[in-house]
């Protein structure tokens, strides 16, 4: 994703993707090989970023964290290092976005 902003490629969102792998599923996942995260380990990685955000996270902020971690998914399994069945189910159970205030 880096390499496609940096050449003008790429979506804009991929910044919130990266975001979101650096702070919340690098650090947890360490070295964890990717085919070795299954369902268990994403509802204890749920359960962690709930304890680090100290609240239930925004839907839509779920949906960008499961964004990010699908493309790493995607990358696996085009390198071959895992097949789509092995692909655990991403949930986006989380509350409803509240509106800023206007100032």
């Amino acid at each position: 994703m880096e390499r496609e902003l940096e050449y003008g490629g790429g979506k804009l969102t991929y910044k919130d993707y990266i975001c979101a792998l650096r702070k919340y599923h690098i650090p947890y996942f360490d070295r964890t090989y990717v085919t070795s995260i299954d369902q268990a380990k994403i509802t204890q990685f749920d359960q962690w970023r709930i304890e680090q955000f100290k609240r239930i996270p925004a839907r839509s902020t779920l949906q960008t964290h499961n964004s990010a971690l699908q493309m790493v998914f995607k990358e696996a399994i085009e390198r071959k290092w895992m097949i789509p069945v092995q692909v655990p189910i991403l949930k986006s159970d989380g509350t409803a976005g509240q509106r800023r205030a206007v100032l």
